[in-house]
């Protein structure tokens, strides 16, 4: 019953015009002449979002790997000389079944650390490539949060656009 009165009609309208003229020129001043250059933004601002999220997995991996090195550091210094006795003493069985599982673990981080390289990083060095990591994974993010607000932006921009120049709005 509202929605059909002169009163909301007229409301309707003007709010519909005054939004439609907002965008309009909003779209203008960021440079868009024709809907699209538009779209052509935005699908440029989406391709920008997923390359910053494919480098921040990147980076999450390294991240990762780099925990690991420190993870297998942790062990091989912890079992050094459970390893160094049971390689003085092979013939003593019953140390070796006691700690098998230690050494087990042991040769297993020795593996996988001396894989690509002869020499085990510091932990000092280790920390800081892990920061290094980091801060430049907060500075992906922040970007990433930017590039996605300007994505909103634009994508807003856009369903105005479509919404008051008489085109259906995907839902």
């Amino acid at each position: 019953k509202v929605k059909s009165s002169p009163g909301y009609k007229y409301w309707a309208t003007k709010h519909n015009l005054s939004t439609m003229a907002d965008t309009i020129n909003q779209v203008r001043n960021e440079g868009f002449k024709t809907r699209e250059q538009l779209e052509k933004a935005i699908h440029e601002k989406a391709t920008e979002v997923q390359n910053l999220l494919t480098e921040n997995k990147e980076i999450e991996k390294l991240i990762e790997a780099k925990k690991q090195i420190m993870e297998n550091r942790y062990t091989i210094e912890q079992y050094k000389e459970i390893h160094k006795y049971a390689k003085a003493h092979p013939e003593d069985k019953a140390f070796i079944n006691e700690y098998s599982p230690q050494l087990m673990l042991y040769k297993k981080a020795v593996a996988e650390s001396f894989q690509d390289s002869n020499v085990l990083p510091t932990t000092k060095q280790i920390y800081e490539d892990l920061e290094k990591l980091h801060t430049k994974k907060e500075s992906l993010i922040e970007k990433l949060n930017q590039s996605r607000q300007e994505q909103d932006r634009l994508y807003q921009y856009k369903k105005n656009y479509d919404n008051y120049l008489g085109k259906e709005v995907e839902r």
